[in-house]
């Protein structure tokens, strides 16, 4: 018998995304369609990683990266991340 390979990956990307955890949205497909631009997806990547340094409390060290290396002394709002 012939299986509907498309039908079978697109509910199985439907159960994935069912269990994503909410931070790592854009390491994961959203739709069944893509970016076929690789420079949104360092944008993307670029914007997450400076949101995790700069304006996420990490609980280990209690304070953001960017503090504890000193580069900074105050946890950032998205507003200043994003220059705003």
């Amino acid at each position: 018998m012939f299986a509907n390979v498309i039908g079978i990956s697109r509910r199985r990307a439907a159960d994935e995304g069912k269990l994503r955890p909410p931070l790592r949205f854009r390491l994961t497909r959203l739709t069944n369609a893509f970016s076929k631009k690789r420079a949104n997806l360092w944008a993307a990547l670029a914007l997450y990683f400076a949101w995790c340094n700069f304006c996420r409390t990490h609980r280990t060290i209690r304070c953001t990266p960017a503090m504890e290396a000193q580069v900074t002394d105050h946890i950032w709002t998205i507003r200043e991340l994003i220059g705003g």
